[in-house]
């Protein structure tokens, strides 16, 4: 048998591996091409932080409160998989793929990102060492908290406590990924004399519907609270800006604050950082001792917006200190800019328009390209445009801080991997237009209303006192016209506080009588309310802001029990 050369059997070996699937699925083909090439980056515990905002050891369509594969799967393609030169930077960094791998996240892709068919193993979770867990605790418990999946699907966690025999949740951490990990846990907002279990909400993003993929896993079964003389501390929480944006002109300040110990009071600090290299500095007191009410002020920046021709980062710090000096704060997640000073403009909507239907439709028009995009559209000017199809997505207006701040400060948006981009001219012409004030038409600009919720919120469940709660909003009218509209309830019922999200397009929705969308505060007392079997009542409110020509409709997305 005559010899064959080298060269020759490698050809041989490629001609003869196995074929591309014809219909790739996420599980199947390529959650281990991922596993192995990618998760070291953009997994649980990422190399560096700047690449920390999606992972890809995860892929789960309906998840829009997390960036995963299925988000950045056309980027996937982009930076890894193309035929011809990959768009900069190149995925992996450091080796390129095969043709094979290449071949198969295409196919995916073109499929509309599948994700298949297994059996999944359920996440677990221990406490490594329960000998060092003291039987009561005061202000912070350290635990060190080891999770995995049988089946390596990347892990979400979060530790939260639960009072013994009660369904009410109190969040002990951020989430984190799997692995061991050493935290600390803020037992100091926990009511004391009272006896909770502390449980991991884990989700291995196996379903696409995220409601489906928790599973709590018990790891101290009884843990006894005790404060002493000084009490709980406050609970605090950054409403907005939360970040990701551009301040533009006179924003709301919003928070919300609670303490579990009756007859508290709590005082209000708010402080201005600015991003100092790898530090954040305090450089304003926005306010000092202000009362726990009505939660939320107006603040217009006064602090540079750039220097030497660079952003800079800002970050917001909301501190709440209680009678007995406990204190708790809480900032802004991401960090914001503060845009210049608004100027004069003679560009109307009509002007910038055909920008935004030449640049970013491919992602932003009435088909979100991913459920994050969900929601708005950047062929609309605003929630009440009728471009068809008509619907109630917000449109440039309401997001004009958001595209600021991608489109003319990071200039993210359109992506790299975008086909067109926008001319810096036609940067400058959209940042001149939004710093304008944004007009829709010639002559005296007549912004619709913008509605800006704190209690409710749209993070978090906002608990009844003895029945009543005390609903806040801001309603800020460009022009100053007054303004008028319902402000209206309806009750639902949800399984979980985290299932529970309300949204206008509700159907039920009845008027409060003797309130208007202009008040800005009004008192609810909660009805009577016999939930279905499994359910708990939940009740959710929006406003219909009026300004005698445009309407705004805003529902906080998470409601009151």
């Amino acid at each position: 048998m005559r010899a064959l050369v080298p060269g020759v059997l490698a050809v041989l070996v490629v001609a003869c591996g196995p074929s591309v699937p014809a219909h790739p699925t996420y599980f199947q083909d390529v959650q281990p091409i991922l596993q192995a090439n990618c998760e070291r980056c953009h997994g649980p515990d990422p190399q560096q932080p700047q690449i920390a905002g999606f992972r890809l050891d995860r892929s789960v369509a309906g998840d829009d409160q997390s960036l995963d594969a299925y988000d950045y799967r056309k980027a996937i393609v982009d930076h890894a998989a193309l035929t011809t030169q990959l768009i900069a930077p190149v995925m992996p960094p450091t080796f390129p793929l095969s043709d094979r791998q290449k071949a198969i996240l295409r196919k995916w892709v073109e499929d509309g990102a599948p994700k298949g068919e297994r059996e999944n193993a359920p996440p677990q979770a221990e406490v490594v060492d329960t000998s060092t867990i003291p039987t009561s605790v005061d202000q912070t418990l350290d635990l060190k908290v080891r999770s995995w999946d049988d089946d390596r699907d990347g892990l979400w966690v979060q530790l939260f406590a639960r009072e013994v025999g009660q369904a009410n949740e109190f969040p002990l951490v951020k989430r984190f990924g799997q692995g061991t990990r050493s935290v600390t846990a803020d037992t100091g907002v926990l009511p004391s004399g009272r006896t909770f279990e502390v449980f991991a909400a884990l989700d291995d993003g196996f379903s696409d519907e995220p409601w489906q993929n928790r599973v709590d896993v018990i790891l101290l079964p009884s843990l006894l609270v005790d404060h002493g003389a000084k009490g709980a501390a406050p609970l605090v929480q950054l409403v907005q800006p939360n970040g990701g944006n551009a301040l533009l002109g006179t924003v709301t300040i919003a928070w919300n604050a609670t303490d579990p110990d009756p007859g508290d009071t709590l005082s209000i600090d708010l402080d201005l950082f600015k991003q100092d290299g790898a530090d954040w500095v305090k450089v304003e007191t926005i306010g000092s001792g202000l009362p726990n009410g009505p939660q939320s002020v107006q603040w217009t920046p006064d602090v540079p917006d750039s220097v030497n021709g660079a952003p800079i980062a800002y970050k917001i710090r909301v501190t709440a200190t209680d009678t007995a000096g406990n204190v708790r704060f809480d900032e802004s997640d991401r960090p914001f800019t503060v845009a210049p000073p608004p100027r004069t403009t003679t560009l109307t909507w009509a002007d910038v328009k055909p920008i935004f239907l030449d640049t970013c439709l491919q992602c932003h028009g009435d088909k979100a390209s991913v459920p994050v995009n969900d929601g708005f559209r950047l062929d609309k000017y605003d929630a009440a445009d009728p471009e068809p199809p008509p619907d109630s997505d917000l449109g440039v207006y309401e997001m004009r801080d958001v595209v600021y701040q991608k489109m003319i400060v990071e200039k993210s948006m359109p992506p790299p991997s975008a086909a067109k981009k926008p001319t810096s001219a036609q940067r400058d012409q959209v940042a001149d237009w939004i710093l304008g004030g944004a007009p829709k038409g010639g002559g005296p600009a007549n912004a619709p209303p913008t509605v800006t919720w704190s209690t409710p919120n749209d993070s978090t469940v906002s608990l009844t006192a003895n029945g009543r709660i005390t609903l806040r909003w801001t309603v800020v009218d460009p022009e100053g016209s007054p303004i008028t509209g319902p402000l209206s309830v309806v009750q639902i019922f949800a399984r979980t506080d985290a299932l529970a999200s309300c949204s206008a397009s509700l159907v039920g929705w009845s008027p409060l009588a003797g309130v208007s969308a202009g008040d800005g505060t009004a008192v609810f007392t909660r009805p009577s309310c016999t939930p279905t079997p499994g359910n708990s009542c939940y009740w959710c409110f929006k406003v219909d802001a009026s300004d005698g020509t445009n309407t705004t409709v805003k529902a906080a997305l998470k409601p009151v029990k």
